[in-house]
């Protein structure tokens, strides 16, 4: 049995999800399906300027950064908030996009 653990997707990804649980519940009848969107993997583009960087990310990496197409800066607990997780999850989870250099933390 899976952890259930909460995390709340950017809207546009919800959307896309629940096309394809339609799309699914057409085609296989009085099946559906449940999402663990806390689980998996996900391959996203970012683009940095002019250079283009692809990775291969858990979901709440890729909803942390998705969130920065909303505003530049955030704090932590206004990025916890809206995924729907602990702080103390964000900042071990946001530590990787420092670390690659993508984000910069800034003391208040």
């Amino acid at each position: 049995r899976f952890k259930n653990e909460t995390l709340e997707l950017p809207p546009v990804i919800n959307d896309a999800l629940e096309v394809y649980t339609k799309a699914f519940q057409k085609l296989k009848g009085n099946r559906t399906l449940v999402w663990k969107p806390h689980l998996g993997f996900t391959n996203i583009d970012l683009e940095l300027g002019d250079k283009k960087v692809n990775l291969t990310v858990s979901p709440i990496h890729a909803a942390i950064i998705f969130l920065f197409q909303e505003a530049e800066e955030w704090t932590a607990q206004q990025l916890a908030t809206k995924i729907k997780v602990p702080v103390s999850t964000l900042r071990r989870k946001i530590s990787f996009w420092i670390s690659q250099g993508i984000l910069v933390e800034r003391s208040p």
